[in-house]
């Protein structure tokens, strides 16, 4: 159904229910310029749903699922132009999960990841940390699921560095391999090494 013009109340939260049934953005929802948080949308309908998601410039809380190669490139190009966004929940399906999907596209799409970005939530099989999250300066919780890193060294090094990071979850399969190693250091203690984790506070 159309939405229609200015007599209506502009809701601040659109939650489209539950992700096993495939919701969609409705039609006209570029139009609801002032929307603060989407959830649950699902990008089974490709480019057409990520180019409403794009428009909707005051977005502070995303979460979709359904991300895959075919509209990853897509995607990572709309979040870069989401100035506001705070928090992103990705979560891929299927035995692919997010592996290529988040690292695509053109080279501003990864090389400008959203600056205000204070939340990050990952879900499906990565492989590699795409190369972006080492630039969330701001980024303050992150949590992985089931993403199966293969290099868990050389992401323990990536989000070591990040300033902001104080809450850090690993959860069910965030590493291929059974034991991942924290050096936590004190810079008094080896000022020639880079402390590691310098804000985290939670870990689990």
């Amino acid at each position: 159904m159309e939405m229609d013009d200015a007599h209506l109340p502009v809701p601040s939260l659109l939650a489209l229910g539950n992700e096993d049934a495939l919701p969609t953005l409705p039609r006209g929802s570029r139009k609801l310029k002032g929307l603060h948080t989407l959830r649950h949308v699902h990008l089974v309908r490709g480019n057409t749903v990520i180019q409403e998601i794009e428009r909707l410039t005051q977005l502070r809380k995303l979460g979709v699922v359904g991300i895959n190669k075919e509209n990853g490139p897509a995607f990572c190009s709309a979040i870069s132009k989401l100035t506001q966004l705070e928090s992103l929940s990705v979560r891929a399906g299927g035995e692919a999960g997010l592996r290529g999907c988040l690292d695509q596209g053109t080279s501003s799409s990864t090389s400008s990841p959203p600056e205000n970005l204070q939340s990050l939530k990952l879900e499906g099989k990565l492989g590699e940390l795409p190369q972006w999250i080492g630039k969330l300066q701001n980024l303050v919780k992150l949590r992985l699921w089931w993403t199966e890193l293969d290099e868990a060294d050389a992401a323990i090094k990536v989000l070591g560095a990040l300033p902001s990071l104080a809450i850090l979850g690993l959860w069910s399969d965030s590493f291929r391999v059974w034991v991942v190693c924290f050096n936590f250091r004190r810079r008094e203690q080896q000022e020639a090494t880079a402390v590691l984790f310098p804000s985290l506070r939670v870990r689990g």
